[in-house]
Formats: C-alpha cells, structure tokens, sequence
C-alpha cells in the first residue's frame, strides 16, 4: 500500500474531515494536507516513512485545534500494518500569504510492515 494513502485513511477517519495530498478545489472550511517527505526502508522487514501534516481552517484558532488533533491522534495509530507512530515535536503556525485559510503543520513518522 502506498504510504500517504494509509495515512490520508488513518487522518480522515480520526479527524472527520478532507484530507488529501494536494490543495483540493474548492477549498472546505477546514481540511489537511498530507506530504511524503522522505524515510524509507527502516529494516528488512518494515518502512518508515515521514511526513508533513498541514492543517487549514478559516481561523486561527480552528486550524491550530485540527492541528493539535491531527497531532494527538498520529500517536495513536496502530493496525495490523503499523507498528509504531510518533509525531515530532514541532507543530507550529506556518502563515500562508497567498491564502484565505490559517495554517499550522508538524512532521511525522510512522513504521509499517511491508508487503511482498
């Protein structure tokens, strides 16, 4: 399975919002953006990929709060497939001047078995 599809599922059904991996068309009021940002083979059995998770809302307050969601509900994620997740500890604001949304992101990392 590709690993921003495992967590795009993993965020949306935690957080009940849109969550892709591009900007989507049109814009919702609140939504998460999920980026692969490098990581890759951990062992010969398991992958750990990283991530950036960009949270958007109308407001200020609204995007850090899906922020500090999206962030608690990453430790939380285990299946089958994972092994283990952890969120760094650096969710920030990230202003936008192009955008009509507030931002705040943090990065990732989470372990999953491979496939064969």
């Amino acid at each position: 399975m590709a690993a921003q599809a495992l967590v795009v599922g993993l965020l949306r059904q935690a957080l009940d919002v849109r969550v892709a991996t591009k900007m989507p068309d049109p814009e919702p009021d609140r939504f998460v953006i999920v980026s692969r940002i490098g990581g890759g083979g951990d062992t010969w059995a398991t992958k750990a990929p990283r991530f950036l998770i960009e949270c958007w809302a109308t407001s200020e307050l609204e995007a850090e709060k899906l922020a500090d969601d999206a962030w608690d509900a990453w430790g939380t994620f285990r299946t089958d497939q994972i092994t283990w997740s952890a969120p760094d500890n650096n969710l920030t604001q990230y202003d936008d001047p192009d955008s009509r949304f507030e931002r705040f992101q943090f990065t990732a990392t989470l372990q999953f078995k491979r496939t064969a």
